[in-house]
């Protein structure tokens, strides 16, 4: 299988080096060769009209809706309200202008697709007066710097102009002090007035209010004015000033989408973020979307995408749009396209970003005089606590209640360390992008490089990566094209074993202000009144800690499309995901607690290939849209790994495997599963107002059960427009009006590759006579089970779409249910049977909620601007089925149950002890049920099921990790050649549980949070009535809401001040730069939250089951100030 695995990746990439050699040869003939587009006449296309009589502003946008035609005009020259009454209904797009223009005295002028507007000007009985005219040049971009070729540029109040050729180029005669006029399809039209220029260069900025804007779907795209389902939109556009500081696809997403929350549980440089969709979904089968990158499916981690070379990201929300995906659809698809060739003159673009990082936000710890006052008073309290003798001296009372007579006597003569200052450090950012793009009308071409490198803020980590991407698409006949997508990149991440639950960052927070910045090791010794001997040197434990994780990925695809006949086409693609990893890590005896240096090395070896057949058709006519689309797709994975440990090392010069003495492990595994699928989907259009799309997809996985290894996965959309029809049409201020519904089934196959199978494990035997042998053999460890198959999800969605004025002030609402049912659960069955569970499908989980999606164009001048977007989302998680009896799930943390997964609550609950504040009286205590041993001063638990005592029975649910609800909001602003965006975005109504509250309150471990400042320390001084006194006692070990935190926050997350550089500064280079950008960006600005540490954190466990656990060892996130530049030659 392996060698068969190994050919086949030898011949795609032997496929992909000759087909890249082809197109570049193709390239290099075809790109002297410049063709004109081709556009149909006014006199060609034919119109149906909704009305006899239309106001011309009504006329003007029916025309847009149902023909390719735009229309160009002055509005403040043209009263829109003006009404045209039309004979026929139905004739030419001519026809209905000559109507037009003969009523209204307007003239019609067509350039390209693009329907120039004049209003005619009565002669008058003067003589008239001829001004002298000069030629000028001018090249028309976008704010890329790309050419935008078919520009119309017109001077304002005649029928006089041109267009714009491939290279974005026009030339023009014109008065001095004369106005023109710059439009084009989906950008906001633009007037110069011209001095003594002779040379201009125009940048325009796209049509915010656009509703022709493409969104990609799955296997195609639709226009975001014909959506029925639920599909969101992040354009690469709006990430462009913040590619120095964000190092991830997923980061890109925090906040910027209603209904997808973005968790980002620890801030090492180059760890992936937790992404949901619409809630839970699954118990057991994972939570995240699929990852769709340009066409191919893929699995794993993201790290290998440049964020500067995004398109688009769209997420597919709601089942209707998912289900083309079928079993993998579940839990949502994220759908990222990076960058293309697009026609026209090679254009060069640098970037390139500079800054430094920060610690934003570290663990509020005791200094040295509040930490010697507490660890006096904790060890008096304990000593006694435990029956000690009050009149011993301090320094001869055993263990961790010694306390060192200096404290008390002269405090001033220890250090007062800080320890988290002492491993953090200000980190230096940078990324360097050069992209280069072009082609003519056959041949296109994108060659885009990223450089990111990034020092983390905690000392001896780091992240770099080197991205590398080319796609070429070559039109080799009038009826073929070919394709070839190549992204190859490396990564080279140092995490220094920093987030271990004893490691560097827990360290630096307990380790006690009074101890020396180089104790703590076996070579320096400790400090004899605190455990230096367990809570080893952070510094130290980073600087002689190696763990180095090296990852090489290559994404690879070659397609051909053929169209066999008009408005049919065949296109098949074949992918290949290779990804390769490697981990290092050594660690030396000195902080190994002197147990030995040992060292590990880690593989993997993951291949994805993908072979895919998609046969699409469209047609249309003036009422009627209709597109289909039917493939077949065949996929396989599979995975390998390697892992081994090794200790008995001499010293430390050598630190790999080869060094070492004594092997203490070496294993490796491989598996695989493949994924055969038959698809379709099909849309259709009445009078561009009444929309359907259905949809249905067959999957078959190797990782279920023979009786179900089929499933069918249909959906169906329906939108109604309601803006378009008659009764609507002089609604002048309501120019959008869609409604949406969708109902669909998605799959979740996410199990272990041969959950189905029951399998053998090893077992040691003892044979032969006496005594016998020991003898290793196999014996039965899991229960076949050929029913089992995938998760299914159904979802209904309702949505509407509203936009006013204009589309000044855009509105999108949507209303979801979506139910889980056949969850994969590990269900108890008797132990007779020789096993303690079965992998089974039983249970039922509900997501339902409601998101909004607003977009404000609250000002908008040629000189300043002003747009708001913002989203609010919510959703309520609830499980509805558990197993046979619908026991319920318990999750454990330190050794005791904290969370619950039961019918009628969210899934990963946490199931707490509540507490009500701490004991202030004696009476109160002797009054109250006890757990444990409690005095004054000790917490105060509530005894909920009033039986006398406090035990585990009197646990509740007491909050969740699942928000209540998210929101994102960013504003932009422009003032001429200055803008400024701001972006923030929270959570509220979520929670988080610290387990090392468990442990709280030992100093003489180490150092305390500081909420211990407001501790109860008798009746005169009791603290903030929810801070027990400091002693340590059983109590704090009992899991309650003293280890619960309020996980709300709001975040500025970030703040962009650009400049671009005016075109009468760009003409001293004489033409060589087309734009130049620099700006400021700045990340993770300002957070308002109620924790001492991320709120966000789930580091030392985010599983479904036991999610947002944190055990004070989240790497901190960073804020940093980024200077960029960008060029654009």
């Amino acid at each position: 299988m392996k060698k068969k695995l190994l050919q086949t990746i030898m011949m795609l990439s032997k496929g992909f080096l000759y087909g890249l050699v082809f197109q570049m040869l193709v390239v290099n003939f075809t790109s002297v060769i410049q063709a004109k587009g081709q556009y149909k006449s006014i006199e060609e296309v034919t119109i149906r009209l909704s009305a006899p009589s239309l106001s011309i502003g009504q006329f003007f946008k029916e025309v847009e809706r149902k023909t390719p035609f735009k229309f160009a005009f002055d509005n403040q020259r043209l009263d829109r309200s003006q009404i045209i009454l039309f004979d026929q209904q139905k004739g030419t797009v001519e026809e209905s202008l000559i109507v037009a223009g003969k009523q209204l005295k307007l003239s019609f002028r067509q350039i390209n697709n693009t329907i120039d507007v004049i209003k005619r000007i009565e002669p008058e009985s003067i003589s008239p007066i001829i001004a002298e005219r000069k030629p000028i040049t001018g090249t028309v971009k976008d704010e890329n710097g790309e050419a935008i070729p078919g520009a119309t540029v017109l001077i304002v109040g005649t029928n006089t102009g041109t267009a714009t050729d491939i290279d974005g180029n026009f030339s023009l005669d014109v008065e001095e002090g004369a106005e023109i006029l710059i439009s084009f399809i989906g950008f906001e039209p633009q007037k110069v007035v011209i001095g003594n220029q002779s040379k201009l260069t125009i940048t325009m900025s796209e049509d915010q209010s656009s509703l022709d804007e493409v969104v990609v779907v799955g296997y195609g795209t639709q226009k975001s004015r014909d959506l029925t389902t639920a599909v969101a939109k992040l354009s690469g556009e709006k990430l462009e000033d913040r590619t120095g500081t964000i190092t991830r696809v997923d980061q890109a997403l925090i906040g910027a989408l209603a209904g997808v929350r973005v968790q980002e549980v620890s801030g090492q440089p180059g760890r992936p973020l937790s992404i949901k969709v619409r809630g839970t979904g699954s118990i057991t089968a994972g939570s995240e979307p699929l990852y769709v990158v340009d066409g191919v499916p893929i699995s794993g981690d993201l790290d290998n995408i440049a964020v500067g070379n995004i398109e688009s990201i769209e997420v597919l929300k709601d089942a209707a749009a998912s289900a083309i995906y079928g079993s993998r659809g579940a839990n949502g698809v994220v759908i990222i396209t990076t960058k293309r060739g697009t026609s026209g003159a090679p254009v060069v673009s640098i970037k390139t970003r500079y800054g430094f990082q920060q610690v934003a936000k570290t663990y509020d710890v005791l200094n040295r005089d509040e930490w010697i006052d507490f660890a006096v008073e904790e060890r008096n309290n304990t000593y006694l606590l435990n029956g000690g003798d009050p009149n011993v001296p301090y320094d001869d009372r055993p263990g961790g209640s010694r306390i060192n007579p200096e404290w008390i006597s002269n405090p001033g003569s220890f250090p007062d360390t800080d320890w988290q200052a002492l491993i953090s450090r200000t980190a230096p950012i940078h990324n360097s992008q050069l992209s280069i793009s072009g082609g003519t009308e056959n041949t296109t071409y994108n060659v885009y490089a990223d450089v990111f490198q990034q020092e983390g803020v905690i000392k001896h980590t780091d992240y770099n990566r080197y991205s590398f991407k080319i796609n070429v698409e070559t039109k080799i006949h009038e009826r073929v094209k070919v394709g070839l997508n190549i992204s190859p990149s490396f990564s080279i991440q140092n995490e220094a074993d920093a987030e271990d639950v004893g490691g560097p960052i827990a360290r630096a927070k307990f380790l006690a202000p009074i101890v020396e910045p180089h104790l703590g090791t076996v070579n320096t010794g400790g400090e004899p009144y605190t455990r230096t001997d367990i809570l080893v040197n952070p510094l130290a434990w980073l600087e002689e800690t190696d763990d180095k994780t090296k990852r090489f990925r290559t994404i690879g695809s070659f397609y051909a499309e053929v169209e066999i006949m008009k408005n049919l086409s065949l296109r098949n693609a074949t992918s290949a995901d290779y990804a390769s990893g490697n981990n290092s890590f050594y660690k030396t005896n000195n902080v190994n607690r002197d147990n030995g240096s040992f060292a590990q090395a880690a593989t993997s070896l993951n291949t994805n290939l993908l072979n895919e057949t998609l046969l699409s058709y469209s047609i249309g006519n003036d009422n009627h849209d209709f597109t289909a689309i039917a493939g077949f797709s065949a996929q396989k994975f599979r995975n390998e790994n390697t892992f081994s440990e090794v200790r008995g090392f001499p010293d430390d010069l050598v630190k790999t495997l080869n060094a070492g003495t004594e092997l203490i492990t070496a294993q490796s595994t491989a598996s695989e599963h493949s994924l055969l699928s038959y698809f379709s989907r099909a849309t259709y259009s009445l009078n561009d107002r009444y929309l359907v799309t259905a949809s249905i997809r067959r999957d078959g996985s190797s990782r279920f059960g023979g009786n179900n290894k089929w499933g069918w996965f249909p959906s169906v959309s329906m939108g109604w427009r309601v803006s378009e029809e008659n009764f609507m049409q002089n609604v002048n201020a309501l120019n959008n009006l869609k409604l949406r519904a969708s109902y669909g089934a998605t799959g979740n196959y996410n199990i272990p590759n041969y959950g189905y199978i029951g399998s053998l494990s090893q077992t040691n035997y003892v044979l032969g006579d006496g005594t016998g042998s020991l003898v290793g053999g196999l014996s039965p460890s899991s229960f076949s089970n050929p029913e089992l198959s995938w998760e299914k999800n159904n979802t209904l969605n309702l949505g509407v779409d509203i936009g006013f004025l204009e589309n000044r002030f855009t509105l999108g609402v949507d209303v979801y249910r979506s139910i889980t049912r056949d969850l994969l659960l590990n269900v108890p069955i008797p132990v007779i049977s020789g096993f303690s569970s079965t992998l089974q499908n039983i249970g039922k989980v509900e997501n339902k909620g409601l998101e909004f999606e607003l977009g404000a164009r609250v000002i908008n001048t040629s000189d300043f601007s002003w747009r708001i977007d913002g989203n609010l989302s919510f959703n309520r998680n609830k499980v509805l089925e558990l197993g046979p009896e619908g026991a319920p799930i318990p999750g454990f943390a330190r050794g005791t149950s904290v969370t619950i997964t039961q019918i009628g609550s969210p899934i990963g609950s946490y199931f707490l002890i509540p507490v009500a504040g701490v004991f202030m009286t004696e009476e109160e205590l002797n009054s109250s049920p006890k757990s444990k041993t409690q005095n004054v001063g000790d917490l105060k638990y509530v005894d909920t099921n009033e039986d006398g005592i406090i035990t585990d029975d009197d646990k509740q649910i007491v909050g969740k990790n699942q928000p209540d609800f998210t929101w994102g909001l960013t504003q932009t602003i422009q003032y001429k050649n200055f803008d400024l965006s701001i972006m923030a975005y929270g959570e509220s109504g979520n929670h988080l549980l610290n387990e090392s509250q468990g442990g709280a309150g030992r100093s003489h471990v180490g150092n305390v949070l500081g909420y211990w400042r407001d501790r109860y320390v008798s009746a005169e001084n009791p603290g903030d009535g929810k801070t027990p006194r400091a002693a340590v006692t059983s109590n704090l070990t009992t899991p309650s809401t003293f280890w619960l935190f309020d996980g709300s926050f709001w975040r500025i997350r970030n703040v962009s001040l650009g400049y671009n550089a005016p075109d009468v500064f760009l003409g001293n280079f004489r033409g060589a730069i087309s734009g130049l950008r620099v700006y400021l960006s700045a990340e993770n600005v300002f957070t308002k939250d109620n924790y001492f540490g991320n709120p966000q954190t789930g580091v030392r466990n985010n599983s479904l089951l036991v999610p947002g656990i944190d055990a004070t060892n989240t790497y901190p996130l960073a804020k940093s100030l980024v200077l960029g530049l960008n060029i654009t030659f």
